[in-house]
């Protein structure tokens, strides 16, 4: 009745002094013709790192440190914004003129240390409205990668026992049923299929449980009739 694709993926990550703007490169090609074969020419002159931040800023950042007066006015500002909103005053947000991202950490990465476990891209990706939602006595199936690069996931729905799994994602191989945890290998796939018999919210997750601290946890949503049969919560 219902399919869904599902891919956990580990960040591993550091701060950085790079800031982009937010007008795309297409843009900027329109003001300044040429502009795309001279970043080719950049990079394979300097290297894919060293040109990157050229690629963004007509000249590099003159320096790492935050500017005081700057960071000083954007606090008063920001003051002034929490002072009109107290007034219930309508406010039309400010673009953001820089856009900040974070670097990748190839420190992290031989440690094996992320920041970040998610699915399906970020955090919340199947949290609130994107929880996955599913009908009591539907049957379900997930289609679930792991993109690693480094971590076996441990794939789990709590309050849920999977009927079917298909061992690394193998439609002709094996074939295992009632399993409750499945292991899934870094750059390897599973596919899990189940049938909900109570309405809940069922946690999907990886096992390896404190990863959920780090982003990966999504949500089922079954709604339906209760079964007292099979579960009942007792107060």
């Amino acid at each position: 009745d219902h399919e869904f694709y599902v891919l956990e993926s580990e960040f591993y990550t550091r701060n950085t002094d790079v800031e982009i703007p937010v007008k795309p490169l297409v843009e900027k090609e329109r003001e300044q013709p040429g502009k795309t074969e001279e970043i080719i020419a950049t990079v394979k002159k300097k290297g894919l790192m060293d040109s990157f931040v050229d690629a963004f800023f007509d000249s590099p950042p003159a320096s790492p440190e935050p500017d005081k007066k700057s960071t000083e006015k954007d606090l008063a500002d920001f003051s002034e914004l929490r002072k009109k909103s107290n007034k219930k005053e309508r406010l039309d947000s400010p673009k953001p003129k820089i856009k900040y991202f974070l670097e990748f950490s190839r420190e992290k990465g031989l440690q094996g240390q992320p920041d970040y476990v998610v699915f399906n891209g970020r955090q919340g990706a199947l949290l609130g409205g994107n929880a996955l939602k599913v009908k009591v006595g539907e049957k379900v199936r997930i289609f679930f990668g792991n993109m690693g690069p480094n971590g076996i996931s441990s794939l789990h729905i709590m309050g849920e026992i999977f009927d079917r799994v298909y061992l690394e994602g193998a439609v002709n191989g094996n074939t295992n049923r009632n399993v409750q945890t499945t292991l899934v290998p870094a750059g390897g796939a599973t596919i899990v299929e189940f049938t909900i018999d109570v309405p809940g919210d069922y946690l999907l997750v990886d096992h390896s449980i404190f990863r959920m601290d780090k982003g990966a946890i999504g949500l089922i949503t079954a709604v339906g009739d209760d079964n007292p049969e099979i579960f009942e919560s007792v107060k």
